[in-house]
């Protein structure tokens, strides 16, 4: 991210405004425009703030934006399932693994691939695919990241789909 981006990501970060944040991320979105993060900040201010529509409707720009980012996907399936749409979230959670297959295939930082997978677990578990997380966490070769994705997976994968949901909703923001 470049200085001046950063400086109106800073200035959005400590801003309580809605509309002041939308303005100071806008800003650094159009000095950084093909900046994942910055993208992904503005459709987390729309969700911050219960702007349901907006949020959906610029995950779907951004779907545009980063074809490749299964984040996205994700996203996209986590709103659907809050709604009850679960075969269209189902949808997006298959989605986003298949890009996140190719994420995986192609990011050379170690921790970026830890993070990758974390969010695979998490749409593999509303897909009740555990086996697969398992396979995740076995072909995971650092000890600590072994461990931090095991943890994560021996408190979820007892959970229901609705408390899957409520558990990313408010203790993984």
């Amino acid at each position: 991210m470049s200085d001046s981006a950063r400086y109106y990501f800073e200035l959005e970060r400590k801003e309580t405004n809605f509309e002041r944040r939308i303005k100071f991320v806008d800003k650094a979105i159009g000095i950084d425009g093909e900046n994942f993060f910055l993208h992904n900040e503005k459709a987390i201010i729309y969700i911050e703030n219960e702007k349901y529509e907006e949020y959906k409707n610029y995950l779907k720009k951004m779907l545009i934006l980063f074809p490749s980012k299964g984040e996205v996907d994700f996203q996209l399936g986590f709103y659907e399932e809050g709604f009850g749409n679960r075969k269209q979230a189902d949808k997006y959670f298959e989605s986003s693994i298949k890009k996140i297959n190719e994420e995986v295939k192609t990011e050379k930082n170690y921790q970026l691939v830890v993070s990758i997978n974390f969010l695979k677990m998490l749409n593999l578990l509303f897909l009740d695919r555990k086996k697969e997380v398992q396979e995740i966490i076995n072909n995971t070769k650092e000890k600590d990241a072994q461990k931090f994705l095991s943890n994560y997976f021996q408190g979820m994968k007892e959970m229901s789909r609705d408390k899957l949901y409520k558990f990313i909703k408010t203790d993984l923001k």
